[in-house]
């Protein structure tokens, strides 16, 4: 089996004048002010896609106050979730101080993401795989 990306290309958070207002070194962010908006998948470019898709981000080493952005992301355990629709407001909210790792990232079709589930695998990106 073979699992895949369907996300045209992925960017960092920090391209395309998506700057994080925060600290940023390698892929941990840290928030210097409270509420800074952390776009986890404003910068995936997705495929023409018809609903039925969820993006996943999976993320470490979180400290200090993150929280979803919305009732439409569901943030519990290091796994960030949402549907595949208005991304660019999407994400979590950092308090002043607060830190995470993203450790990678990725969209799937509901059937990506019950054989995902099933073999235990929780994200995929096209930079950061894990398969």
């Amino acid at each position: 089996m073979i699992v895949r990306n369907p996300a045209k290309t992925t960017k960092t958070i920090l391209s395309n004048g998506n700057a994080f207002p925060g600290t940023v070194e390698g892929q941990t962010y840290t928030a210097t002010e409270d509420n800074q908006l952390l776009r986890l998948w404003g910068n995936i470019v997705l495929p023409p896609l018809t609903g039925g898709y969820i993006c996943s981000a999976v993320l470490e080493d979180v400290q200090g106050r993150v929280e979803p952005t919305s009732n439409d992301v569901t943030f519990s355990g290091g796994l960030a979730i949402t549907e595949n629709k208005n991304l660019w407001v999407k994400g979590l909210r950092m308090g002043a101080g607060a830190k995470v790792l993203l450790a990678c990232r990725g969209i799937f079709s509901d059937d990506d993401w019950t054989v995902l589930q099933a073999v235990g695998v929780n994200c995929f990106d096209k930079d950061t795989a894990i398969y």
